[in-house]
């Protein structure tokens, strides 16, 4: 099946603003209303769904547990390119990321971003040992830094 996952988790205590107020945190900007997929899945059927949810990222569970994530990108680049061995109905499995970038849902949005910055992804999974908490994005980073900047013009 997936080759061995790694969990890459950060936090960082006591993160501080510049304007010496609290940094938010990774919990306060995740979201928790997930929908995520099961590794036995076929690729059409995850497709479906992300198009359904509009999102562009599913985790992939077994068990209970993530293994892994598909893209929109990991469909396109590993199932419907052209080449040897693309089944119709092939599982999930065989096309998602099994590397797992996560963070804790106590890391700061800086350590988010670098993370993010790092290992070249828009997307981590939240984990709580192990257990899938939510899902923090560039996106949501992104509005809510513009939030804090607009506050602070304003005050």
């Amino acid at each position: 099946m997936a080759s061995p996952k790694e969990e890459v988790s950060h936090t960082v205590p006591n993160g501080v603003t510049r304007n010496g107020g609290p940094e938010p945190r990774v919990r306060d900007l995740m979201s928790t209303e997930l929908l995520v997929c099961q590794s036995s899945d076929s690729c059409e059927e995850v497709a479906e769904r992300m198009r359904q949810g509009n999102v562009g990222m599913l985790p992939v569970m077994d068990g209970g547990r993530p293994v892994g994530v598909v893209t929109d990108r990991d469909l396109v680049t590993r199932h419907l390119a052209p080449g040897p061995g693309r089944a119709p109905h092939r599982s999930v499995a065989l096309c998602m990321t099994p590397r797992l970038i996560a963070v804790g849902p106590e890391a700061s949005v800086s350590e988010a971003t670098r993370l993010m910055r790092e290992s070249g992804v828009r997307r981590l999974l939240v984990l709580q040992q192990g257990v899938l908490q939510g899902v923090v994005t560039l996106d949501d980073i992104t509005l809510e830094v513009g939030r804090l900047a607009s506050a602070a013009l304003v005050i």
